[in-house]
């Protein structure tokens, strides 16, 4: 298995709903498209990773990979009703992890990527049931 991107990837990990992975699609793109910003990611989807957890992945991706998280839309992405999608810490606590509502990709993304924010912050801003819906006091 191997991710091979620049950019941030999404990666597809469940292949039950199409048409919820398509909604995916869409409200990560609404939340860039309100912000007005450029997104840096890149909607990986390839039957080879079907059902791999986040330690498979983990452990085949390359060590010279150009980010420090990845975002993983599995089964509960697919079938929980707000599409919460995983994302894994791959720099501070390798594995670690956090559920994140689509329209909030945004955020932790490009945040992430230029380490303006630590991992650690999105990681302590979710909710009681380990979801980031976003800052209370916004996004600074």
């Amino acid at each position: 298995m191997i991710i091979n991107t620049d950019s941030n990837p999404i990666l597809r990990v469940d292949f039950s709903e199409d048409n919820a992975w398509n909604k995916v699609k869409n409200l990560v793109k609404a939340g860039y498209d309100e912000i007005g910003l450029d997104d840096n990611i890149e909607f990986y989807s390839k039957i080879e990773f079907n059902n791999a957890t986040a330690e498979q992945i983990i452990s085949s991706l390359s060590k010279d990979r150009e980010w420090w998280f990845l975002l993983i839309a599995d089964k509960e992405t697919m079938t929980n009703s707000e599409h919460t999608i995983l994302c894994v810490d791959l720099r501070e606590e390798l594995g670690r992890t956090f559920r994140v509502i689509p329209q909030q990709i945004i955020w932790v993304e490009s945040n992430l990527s230029i380490l303006n924010m630590d991992f650690s912050d999105f990681y302590r801003a979710t909710d009681s049931d380990g979801i980031f819906r976003g800052f209370p006091e916004g996004p600074f």
